[in-house]
Order: C-alpha cells, then sequence, then structure tokens
C-alpha cells in the first residue's frame, strides 16, 4: 500500500511537471524500500554501495528541507562498493552530521561521506565529516561517555542515541578484524571548535563476521 501510494503520487507529480518534488517521492520510496527490506532477518547485510545509495537518497530528501543550506559529496574508492557491511551503519552518521552539524550553523554546510583503505591491513575507513560548529574537548568527552556505555544502559534523548546503536552494532559485527588484524575500535571521533566533526569506523574487507551474543561482547 505503501509503495503505491508513492507511485501514485509520483504519476500525478509528473504529470503536473512538478519534477523535484516527483524526485522526492522517488527517493522517499527508495528509502523506505531499503529500510523496510529484509525487516525480519536477523543478519541485515548489503554493501557498502547500497548504503551510500541509501544515504544519498536521505540527503536528497533532506535537501527539501534545507535548500542551498546543504551540500554534500561522496568518494569511495571503487575497490570498496562491493564491501559487505551491515546495514544502516552510515545514514544514522549522515543524520547526526546534518543536525548537529549543517544545522547548527550559520549559511550553507557540507556533509562529507568518505570510504577509503585504512592504515591496517584488511580494512575500509569510512568517514562521515561535517562543517559545523564543532565541539571543545569537554563536549567530545561527554558525547564519547554517552556511547560508551550503549550496551549497558540505553541513552537518553539528546545524548547521542543514533552514535550509540551504531556503536553497539559495530561491537556486535565486528568483535574482531578479518585476517588477526585485531579489535575493531568502534567510533572514533575528531572534532574542535568552528572546525566541524569527524566521525569514522572501520570494517573488514575480506570476510564478514556473525554477530556475537551482548553477552559475550568484551569477554
Amino acid at each position: 500500500f505503501l509503495f503505491n501510494t508513492l507511485e501514485a503520487f509520483y504519476w500525478s507529480l509528473e504529470e503536473k511537471g512538478e519534477n523535484d518534488l516527483a524526485r522526492i517521492v522517488v527517493a522517499m520510496s527508495g528509502l523506505f524500500r531499503y529500510v523496510i527490506g529484509n525487516a525480519g532477518s536477523n543478519e541485515a547485510w548489503v554493501t557498502v554501495g547500497d548504503e551510500l545509495e541509501h544515504a544519498e537518497r536521505y540527503l536528497q530528501i533532506m535537501q527539501m528541507r534545507l535548500g542551498d543550506r546543504l551540500r554534500w559529496s561522496i568518494d569511495i574508492e571503487p575497490e570498496f562498493k562491493a564491501v559487505p557491511i551491515p546495514k544502516l551503519l552510515i545514514q544514522p552518521l549522515v543524520e547526526n552530521a546534518i543536525l548537529h552539524g549543517v544545522e547548527s550553523k550559520l549559511g550553507p554546510g557540507t556533509v562529507s561521506i568518505r570510504v577509503a583503505a585504512s592504515a591496517r591491513p584488511g580494512m575500509a575507513t569510512v568517514t562521515i565529516c561535517d562543517d559545523g560548529p564543532g565541539m571543545d574537548e569537554a563536549a567530545l568527552a561527554k558525547l564519547k561517555r554517552s556511547i560508551d556505555d550503549a550496551r549497558t544502559a540505553a541513552p537518553s534523548k539528546g545524548t547521542g542515541v543514533a552514535l550509540s546503536n551504531v556503536q553497539r552494532r559495530l561491537k556486535l559485527y565486528y568483535s574482531e578484524a578479518a585476517n588477526g588484524a585485531g579489535r575493531v575500535e568502534g567510533l572514533r571521533f575528531s572534532s574542535a571548535p568552528g572546525q566541524g566533526t569527524s566521525v569514522s569506523f572501520d570494517i573488514t574487507i575480506c570476510r564478514r563476521r556473525e554477530p556475537q551474543r551482548e553477552n559475550d561482547i568484551g569477554r
């Protein structure tokens, strides 16, 4: 019903020459299909290319609201497009960058997504940056504390719920890196007042691991 309704909206807007709105409806349909697809699966893995397409659809929808205030760039080395990754790791970080970066500054803001080789063998690094107001050391330390305890206490609203969820899933799926490269560290942050914020994490290239039970994490 949802997708049939969106399709009807699309054709109606096309007939009326509302091309920009029609494109947004297409983006919304793709976004919903991606989120709902395989919703009953306990093992929702996609490719990095799929994740980036989903993130771009989200950015297109947000641009409808923010207009010229939102700019973005996506940069990925071609060999990483087919690398498997747990579904919905990147878009929540993009959402966070818009909320606390772009929307918290005057004038246009930019969100950048990059996937490149990691300094650690057998891994790639995903980085999401914004050019917003950034954080001082105290605010950054508070944010890190709020997500480090994500698996033992649910974070309250405003303390990085999306970041906590991503952190928990990284630990579930990447408790150890492939080929004995060592444990994946989870989310890494870099920020300073007036210099924006960068969030990054590593994923394995060669193979994926089954998620461990939450009680097993850290043993």
